[in-house]
Formats: structure tokens, sequence, C-alpha cells
């Protein structure tokens, strides 16, 4: 039996909606054949729990910015690969940069999202698990950089969707040169006893009503990452 004759009706709408919408990756990505994979043991099977749900937080904030665009705040796109080949049999011609690139009142904002768990710092070797995951989180990274010399916002996106807590990294160069930037530390009263969460980086909640954005993503980014643009006048 095909795959065709096995996706839902949910599955077929969707694909069809992505690739009307000029998101072919995705709706490649779709319709797809999902195969069971092996466990994996180590660093290589947290590389792929953390593509999964790196996948899902992705999906999170493409529904916050859709919301946001329809709002007339802004325009976005996601970063697909662009793909060769003929239908029925495309693949990926190059690399993704970073998940998205986003334009509102004429400021240009680029970043990546990166699932974050029970950490206390943030670094290369703990968002990452083997070697060709560094190597592309490392390029994802000097795009980044060569995007904000151009007069652009650009950071990681880090959530921790359990926690409903999200962050914006802005130290991209330190994470490049190998270093590691502090997220949040807990501070505790006399006896060891919990006192509250201390957030050294700009951090963020998922919106509590049932309408706008889950992640106001576009505000907390234009008032702190304008700071880290050379040049650029305060927000005010």
């Amino acid at each position: 039996m095909t795959r065709a004759l096995k996706m839902s009706r949910r599955e077929l709408d969707r694909a069809i909606a992505q690739s009307r919408n000029g998101n072919v990756a995705a709706a490649l990505e779709t319709i797809t054949p999902k195969r069971r994979r092996a466990p994996a043991d180590g660093k290589a099977r947290q590389s792929q729990l953390a593509d999964q749900s790196g996948k899902s937080l992705q999906s999170d904030v493409r529904d916050s910015l859709e919301l946001e665009a329809k709002a007339g705040r802004c325009v976005f796109v996601e970063g697909n690969p662009r793909v060769g080949g003929t239908p029925g049999a495309m693949f990926p011609i190059e690399a993704t940069r970073v998940d998205f690139q986003v334009l509102s009142g004429g400021i240009s904002i680029a970043f990546d999202c990166k699932s974050f768990h029970n950490q206390a710092e943030l670094s290369i070797a703990n968002l990452v698990g083997t070697p060709k995951a560094k190597e592309k989180l490392e390029r994802q990274i000097r795009y980044l950089l060569d995007f904000r010399k151009q007069g652009g916002i650009a950071f990681l996106f880090l959530a921790e969707p359990k926690r409903g807590r999200a962050w914006l990294c802005f130290a991209l160069q330190t994470l490049l040169d190998g270093g590691s930037v502090a997220v949040r530390t807990l501070e505790r009263e006399r006896g060891g006893i919990p006192a509250r969460i201390v957030d050294h980086l700009p951090a963020i909640e998922p919106n509590p009503r049932l309408i706008g954005p889950r992640w106001p993503i576009l505000e907390a980014a234009i008032r702190h990452g304008m700071k880290t643009v050379p040049g650029a006048p305060p927000v005010l």
C-alpha cells in the first residue's frame, strides 16, 4: 500500500496547503513515509530527542509568527532548503540556514529554535550530541553573526516548553568560541530551600490566553535585540 493511501485526510490537506504556500520541504516531509528507527545510545540518542522536541517547538513558533503576520505586524519565511529532482523524487540540494527570518517595521530578524532542558548554562556541547549536529549548529551561529553584521537582529530561541519558559540568547560569539552562557540560576535560602529562579538572559513566557501568539517572540526580539545591533537607535 502506498503512503498516499495510508495518509489521513488531515495529513493530505496539510501537505496540499504547504505546497500551495511554497513550503515544498515541509510538504515533502508530511507525505514521506515515517520509518521506525532502532533506539540509539548515548549522545546519538540525545541528539535524536533534541531534534524531535525541536521540531515540535518550531511548529509552536511558526503558529505564533503566523498570527503576528495575520495581524499585520510582520512577514516571515521559514528556513526551508532548496530542493531538486522531479515530483515524487525530490531531495534537498543545500543545507538550511536557520529556522526563521522575519521582517517587522523595517527591522530584520533571524533566529533558530532550540529546546533546552534542566540546565543552568548554555554551550554548544550541551545542545547537540554528535559531531554532525555540532557542525550544523556552528554553521547556523556563523550565519546569525553575519546576519547581525548587516544590521539585523540575530539570536537563538531557547525554550523549555514543559516549564513554560523561553530565553533569547544573543551571546553567539561566546558560544562559537567554545564558551558557556549563563541562562539561569536557582537562588537558595538558608537551609538549602529553593527561593527563586534568576534569569540571566531575556526571558519570555507563553501567552496564557487562548487568543494571540503563544510565544511573544516578535516583541521580545525587537525590545532586547536592538541593543545588539551596532549603531541602532534605542528602543523606547
